[in-house]
């Protein structure tokens, strides 16, 4: 049976709207540009020995990932099932495939979005001081994958009940779950623990 795998441009101009048409989409933007900037600039490792210095982003920004992104994944489904427009949506004509398909491939293009506009002033002061672009795009890299990691948990989050508060709060707990292995000394070994903390084995040089 052959499935049609198109985007109808109709669903992706209404997720695009459920983004934007609110002053929601820019309020988040606008917050985490400023955030991420804080982090960057304002400790003064960002330029140590004329070499940029990016372990304030890798430190701090994925805690805002944390916990903006589920801010911005919880109504994705939540308010579809709550207000009952999933059943329009499934009676559309659309199949199932291309309405979960609309979601997640808008949803990583906001967290794209909020993530470029936030490395432009990092990538503004180190661009012009010559050095670490190659750097400071594997970290924008890195944290984008982890941004699309985050927002896949919080869109089948949303997706699993009709409160957006629930949503949220499930999504950062699974987040922080998988980012910081740290909770795992407790429970496991330390050479186990080490393992998924920090990708070695404790203690390991």
């Amino acid at each position: 049976m052959n499935r049609d795998w198109t985007l109808p441009k109709a669903i992706l101009r209404r997720e695009l709207i459920g983004y934007f048409s609110s002053p929601t989409g820019y309020v988040f933007i606008t917050l985490f540009v400023f955030l991420s900037a804080v982090a960057a600039f304002w400790r003064d490792q960002f330029f140590m020995n004329n070499l940029a210095n990016l372990d304030p982003l890798n430190e701090f920004i994925p805690y805002l990932l944390v916990v903006f992104i589920p801010a911005i994944t919880m109504s994705a489904w939540a308010d579809e099932r709550r207000n009952g427009t999933d059943e329009l949506l499934l009676t559309s004509g659309v199949s199932s495939g291309q309405i979960v398909a609309a979601k997640f491939l808008v949803t990583y293009g906001f967290v794209f979005l909020m993530m470029a506009v936030s490395f432009v002033y990092p990538a503004g002061a180190i661009a012009r001081g010559g050095i670490g672009l190659d750097h400071l795009f594997s970290v924008f890299l890195g944290l984008f994958l982890l941004g699309v990691g985050i927002a896949s948990i919080g869109l089948v989050c949303s997706a699993l009940t009709r409160s957006q508060v629930l949503a949220a709060a499930t999504t950062v707990g699974f987040a922080y779950l998988f980012y910081d292995f740290g909770w795992a000394h407790g429970f496991l070994g330390p050479h186990a623990a080490g393992f998924f903390d920090n990708g070695r084995v404790a203690g390991a040089d």
